[in-house]
């Protein structure tokens, strides 16, 4: 009788398991298609034409070059007489436990490129299931880093007050306040990252719908119109403001310009228009510097002043120094850079005849590349070392360290490093604030003067141009030599 009855228990048992066998099979099947799918067309962490090795080695130089003006910033700041040891110590703990950069995160992405550009060419689940772990690990990066600056932003606040304090820049205004505000936002745009691992992990095994994000029509809508958009500005202040260009250190041809948009010049129009030059920076590897194809800036030399370079420039009769106003460090917003870079990109693989116009958007690739702006970055990171020994040349010229409070508002160009223009990383609708409206700028004296300005004041094109000192870095290493 028990046997009887025990066969067609393990006949049903052994079909039940058949059954669920299958089913599994299947729902890993549609998962891994699914998740094909939802990657190729709207993936995380990635942009196409990424290039591995140029970003490893641009962001190993970048590593240094904060090391070396940490290790200056603070030989210097622990020579101030006036300086109580608590201080010192503060200063100090800040800038060996914080970084100016995420690093983790920007290697990170170097292996996501790698097994994203795996993974597309023979999906499997063990290849999904690898990529989602290194999904994990970048987005835990990305958060750890932005939560490192809130609380040294928070600590610097507690023994400082420094939230109501203004930053000004050449053409717009922000404050420590409105970079804290940022930097949680960002930290929200992380938590987002780590939901939307889960739900590819849900996605990749079958059990979840793979919902892509929407297509942002306009971001693309707005990439081509600045990639159609002619510039046919004429005249003399046109030609002399291309000419001023710092191109006598910069040996290429100068390119662009490009139509962009940015709250960094809020004396112009919301719409400006950039220059850029390629260079060899001094590990040489090729950089990119931008430059407004509409306006100079001159900033104002003080009389009474005890800075060294200051004192140089007057005892040269410099009233004023030049200034290239789209350089990493005169704004916040630099969300134009990046695209810059791909409108140019694009523009040379048309001209190549790499891709059509026609065939821009049908291409993933190029889609891809548009949506997220990261793939030529390697060009900016480049650059930012040329900035940070500026800086640390100024303050061995100056004996004069900077806040460490500034360093990680300016300095660690968080506009940039956070990605908040690359659909693949920033999935928010948030935006981060950056600057200060115009009408709620603090009233105060100009330091930063146009063309047009000194125009006014008298100064002749040929006056301008004797303010442009050249090459920064040589010219504060010449100061150094005494010459």
């Amino acid at each position: 009788m028990k046997k009887t009855i025990l066969f067609p228990v393990i006949i049903i048992l052994a079909i039940l398991a058949t059954g669920f066998f299958f089913f599994t099979k299947y729902q890993q099947e549609l998962g891994l298609k699914n998740f094909y799918k939802l990657t190729l067309e709207d993936p995380l962490f990635y942009s196409s034409f990424f290039d591995s090795k140029g970003w490893k080695k641009a962001t190993e130089d970048l590593r240094k070059s904060e090391d070396e003006l940490k290790k200056t910033n603070m030989e210097i700041y622990l020579k101030a007489p006036s300086t109580s040891e608590k201080e010192k110590n503060n200063y100090i703990s800040t800038l060996k436990e914080t970084n100016l950069f995420p690093y983790q995160f920007l290697q990170d992405l170097i292996l996501i490129n790698k097994k994203t550009k795996e993974f597309l060419k023979n999906p499997s689940q063990k290849l999904g299931k690898e990529l989602l772990s290194l999904y994990d690990n970048a987005s835990d990066s990305y958060i750890q880093d932005v939560q490192d600056k809130i609380s040294t932003l928070e600590k610097i606040d507690k023994q400082k007050k420094i939230m109501n304090n203004y930053v000004l820049f050449i053409a717009s205004v922000s404050s420590y306040g409105i970079t804290l505000n940022d930097f949680l936002t960002i930290r929200e745009n992380g938590y987002k990252l780590k939901e939307e691992t889960v739900e590819r992990r849900r996605c990749l095994s079958g059990k979840d719908p793979c919902l892509a994000a929407p297509q942002n029509s306009d971001k693309i809508n707005v990439f081509i119109d600045s990639f159609n958009a002619n510039f046919d500005l004429k005249g003399r202040k046109i030609d002399f403001i291309k000419n001023s260009f710092p191109i006598s250190y910069y040996p290429n041809d100068t390119y662009g310009p490009y139509k962009i948009k940015s709250s960094c010049w809020q004396d112009q129009n919301s719409e400006n228009w950039v220059y850029f030059v390629f260079f060899q920076n001094k590990n040489g590897e090729t950089s990119a510097a931008p430059k407004l194809a509409t306006q100079n800036y001159y900033e104002k030399i003080p009389t009474n002043t005890d800075s060294e370079i200051n004192k140089a420039f007057l005892k040269r009769g410099f009233n004023f120094q030049y200034q290239v106003e789209a350089m990493p460090y005169q704004c916040l917003d630099l969300a134009f850079f990046p695209k810059l870079l791909v409108l140019d990109f694009i523009r040379q693989s048309l001209k190549s005849g790499k891709i059509t116009q026609g065939n821009l958007l049908k291409n993933n690739d190029y889609k891809i590349l548009i949506e997220n702006q990261f793939g030529s970055m390697t060009l900016i990171i480049n650059l930012i070392p040329e900035t940070l020994e500026s800086l640390r040349l100024r303050i061995m010229l100056d004996k004069k360290p900077v806040p460490e409070e500034y360093l990680l508002m300016v300095r660690s160009h968080y506009s940039i490093f956070f990605f908040p223009f690359a659909k693949s990383i920033w999935r928010i609708d948030k935006k981060l604030q950056y600057v200060l409206p115009k009408e709620k700028w603090p009233l105060i004296n100009p330091i930063y003067f146009t063309f047009d300005d000194l125009k006014r004041l008298g100064y002749s094109e040929k006056d301008q141009k004797r303010f442009d000192m050249g090459n920064s870095n040589d010219f504060f290493r010449s100061l150094l030599e005494g010459k």
